[in-house]
């Protein structure tokens, strides 16, 4: 049915009759009686679909853009030739498609969650913008048979959903998370290798929504789970896994030290203190912080010199509208993240361990949950204490204090904390901002690529 104006002609104090009568009231009653689940409204959500895609989106749109009328379908479509880049893989783009359990009686709530599903795997990873995944949808062949598999994805999408919102787990969170731990002791139960990498993904699930809500008891008992899975799938060097699993797994390694200060057990590999990118990419970056020459400690130095030559270049390919390859990024990322967890309390110089804690902070913000931000107890506690030598640091060095303080404002400090603004007016130049070198702030701005959402 169209949905263009339509008019009709009146005669005065003549109300309309016969056809004129009936286009009025098809057009007054039009979505009023329609069903979410009918066979009319499913039809017409794959003809949108279909319009969407003759004007030129691909798979690669954002879920606006699969909802929206089909009237903006050009202006969508020139924006999404002109900046692809900034588009990640929406799974389940027609969830209508899905052929979900027969047994659930929640079909409506089901497909809302896994249509939300996809719009949150998207804002939850940033890095999807800069790295070439080369995402690919979950299979769902298998959503009717593997009940485990089916409520954890629709436990995630409610849970987080719930986080965003501010406010406890819901019914329908509990709910499917007992339908997942219950059918997933099943699946264990009667063929534990036959579908190791469905309950591998399932037990994923499971941690990175514990991660979020930082429940650490639930944590550790689910990556306990997951190490074991990873040892049946060929070790711990995640050379065995794709590069966005990867990703996951050191991104729980990761939230479990800043929440308890426990060391990675997922991908935990021996640790090389050479610099990832050469000697020659350590002597030719474009002018480095001046707070550098307060770091003594070789092996601090280099991380902080790696992963700042990382961010630019990451930026760098950004800015020309192109995304990096997924094994090299993984194996930097991995090996940057390895050795600045295994330099707590390897460092005696309070100023160093300071930095390093900053950077632990500014590493975490490679995963964030729209709308609400994530309690990092351990690393917050840490970072707040360490805070108090930066009025060691001189007024040459101003940059370092400054870069610290923005670290942690934006990764696990309250804005309420009424400390941070005193310590601002001390660290921060007579002049403002604007008195320091630019080029100090390359991981500051770099920031803007870990926390780039496109909400």
């Amino acid at each position: 049915m169209k949905s263009d104006f339509v008019f009709i002609s009146l005669d005065a104090g003549c109300p309309p009759r016969g056809k004129d009568l009936s286009l009025v009231r098809s057009h007054a009653m039009r979505g009023v009686n329609s069903r979410e689940d009918s066979r009319r409204s499913r039809q017409a959500r794959r003809r949108k679909q279909r319009e969407i895609k003759k004007a030129g989106i691909d798979g690669s749109a954002t879920a606006d853009a699969l909802i929206d009328s089909p009237t903006s379908a050009v202006v969508l479509a020139a924006v999404n030739r002109c900046v692809r880049v900034l588009f990640t893989c929406l799974p389940f783009q027609d969830v209508d498609c899905i052929r979900l359990p027969e047994y659930d009686g929640r079909r409506s709530e089901s497909r809302e969650l896994l249509q939300k599903y996809g719009i949150i795997k998207t804002l939850m990873y940033p890095i999807d913008n800069c790295v070439d995944f080369k995402l690919l949808d979950e299979c769902i062949d298998d959503f009717s048979t593997d009940l485990a598999f089916y409520h954890s994805l629709l436990f995630y999408s409610s849970a987080i959903q719930d986080f965003t919102l501010q406010r406890p787990l819901g019914p329908l969170s509990y709910h499917h998370l007992r339908q997942t731990l219950h059918h997933l002791k099943a699946t264990i139960a009667q063929h534990p290798q036959d579908k190791i990498d469905r309950t591998f993904f399932v037990v994923l699930s499971l941690c990175i929504v514990a991660s979020v809500w930082c429940d650490d008891d639930a944590l550790r008992v689910h990556s306990a789970g997951l190490k074991q899975l990873l040892e049946m799938r060929g070790g711990r060097s995640g050379q065995v896994i794709n590069p966005k699993i990867c990703f996951k797994l050191a991104h729980l390694d990761l939230s479990a030290y800043m929440s308890t200060g426990r060391r990675p057990c997922l991908l935990n590999g021996s640790v090389t203190w050479d610099s990832v990118f050469g000697e020659a990419s350590m002597f030719h970056q474009h002018n480095p912080p001046s707070f550098v020459q307060l770091i003594t400690d070789d092996r601090l130095l280099l991380v902080f010199l790696d992963c700042r030559y990382l961010v630019t270049k990451i930026n760098n390919q950004v800015a020309e509208r192109r995304r990096m390859l997924p094994g090299a990024v993984m194996e930097i990322f991995k090996s940057i993240q390895l050795r600045l967890l295994h330099l707590d309390g390897q460092l005696p110089n309070p100023l160093e361990e300071c930095l390093r804690l900053a950077m632990v902070a500014f590493w975490s913000s490679a995963m964030r949950v729209p709308g609400r931000s994530i309690r990092y107890d351990y690393l917050s506690q840490r970072l707040r204490e360490s805070c108090r030598v930066l009025h060691l640091v001189g007024s040459e060095f101003s940059d370092m204090a400054v870069w610290v303080l923005m670290m942690g404002a934006v990764s696990v400090f309250h804005p309420a904390e009424g400390w941070m603004y005193e310590y601002w007016l001390r660290c921060v130049p007579v002049g403002g901002l604007g008195s320091l070198s630019r080029n100090y702030c390359t991981m500051s701005c770099g920031l803007m690529f870990f926390m780039m959402n496109l909400a």
